[in-house]
């Protein structure tokens, strides 16, 4: 089956900018398909909606597997070794490139109201999403007559002074964009 058969899902909840989307197809091309998607018996995107998306960019070819969803599906690839660089680096990026999308808090909002208590304590989302700034900008300095600045990382959350937020804020590459500023203070505060 053509990826193009399936269809991505016009409601999704993450938002998958030029860097998510570059890192996903370069993922895809140099190291293949790493995990499933979730598609509904329709052929829309359940899961892996932007992975979708750069494999019908990349005109793979897609193997569905039909299920209820009372197994789980495991993805064997039998060209990867335990001792194989490539499986590590695969890892590695499939654990990274979910934290270069974002959430479109508006559709998720509007998919909370749709859920009841039950199926809403099934997704696992907190009671709220994290707040990286007014349209993504963090700006580039503490705001005026504030001896502290905020720093709110999901459940994390750290108060600094000026000095310190120059020295770790200092050579984060794109800065105006909040998600690789979250992404590079997450990494290089240890969380």
């Amino acid at each position: 089956m053509e990826a193009t058969e399936l269809t991505i899902d016009p409601t999704n909840v993450r938002v998958h900018g030029v860097t998510s989307k570059q890192a996903l197809q370069t993922s895809l091309r140099d190291l293949g398909a790493g995990r499933s998607i979730l598609v509904d018996r329709e052929g829309v995107a359940v899961a892996g909606n932007g992975i979708l998306e750069q494999a019908q960019a990349l005109g793979m070819q897609v193997q569905v597997v039909e299920t209820d969803g009372g197994e789980l599906i495991a993805v064997r690839r039998t060209d990867l070794a335990t001792d194989d660089p490539r499986r590590v680096a695969l890892a590695l990026a499939d654990n990274q490139l979910g934290q270069l999308s974002t959430w479109d808090e508006e559709r998720v909002a509007a998919a909370r109201r749709d859920l009841d208590a039950d199926l809403l304590t099934a997704t696992a989302l907190p009671a709220d999403l994290p707040d990286l700034g007014d349209d993504g900008d963090l700006g580039d300095t503490p705001p005026a007559g504030a001896g502290k600045y905020r720093f709110a990382l999901g459940a994390y959350a750290i108060d600094i002074d000026a000095e310190t937020y120059q020295r770790i804020i200092g050579g984060i590459p794109n800065f105006g964009d909040a998600r690789v500023v979250a992404a590079e203070l997450k990494r290089r505060i240890g969380l």
